[in-house]
């Protein structure tokens, strides 16, 4: 064990509050290095293990909230992005099936309306398609 880190963890968690110590060892617990969870054990024998009980429960409730909050928040997203991604769908559609019938009326640039419907429904199509397999290639979750 190094002396020297030992003394400085000591100098450092011997300044935190007993709610920055509860959120140290509610977040770091078991992944700390040998030098500072001796240095971390010794800061908390000499602070009052009630307060320290009060102020870790405090930690790891605001904790729970803020993952139960980031859940939502992403279910959310999820739901945004596939009610968007229907809707750009239906447009792109839309859109082709309005190149069909101007094509079936007789018009001269129907074309364009079927091209540009097929290219905005691949384009939706080849985005997600991209992104899934930059996730999988990267495992990004």
């Amino acid at each position: 064990m190094n002396r020297e880190q030992v003394e400085y963890f000591v100098g450092s968690y011997g300044k935190m509050t007993d709610e920055a110590l509860a959120y140290l060892l509610v977040t770091r617990n078991g992944q700390l290095s040998e030098e500072a969870e001796y240095a971390l054990r010794h800061i908390l024998g000499k602070r009052n293990p009630a307060t320290l009980r009060q102020a870790t429960e405090a930690a790891g409730r605001d904790l729970n909230a803020q993952e139960q909050h980031a859940t939502r928040h992403a279910e959310v997203h999820k739901t945004t992005a596939t009610v968007a991604r229907w809707v750009l769908r239906g447009i792109c559609i839309l859109i082709f099936l309005r190149g069909i019938f101007e094509m079936l009326n007789g018009e001269r640039n129907a074309v364009f309306g079927l091209a540009l419907g097929v290219i905005c429904l691949v384009a939706v199509e080849l985005r997600r398609l991209l992104r899934w397999v930059l996730r999988e290639m990267f495992n990004m979750r």
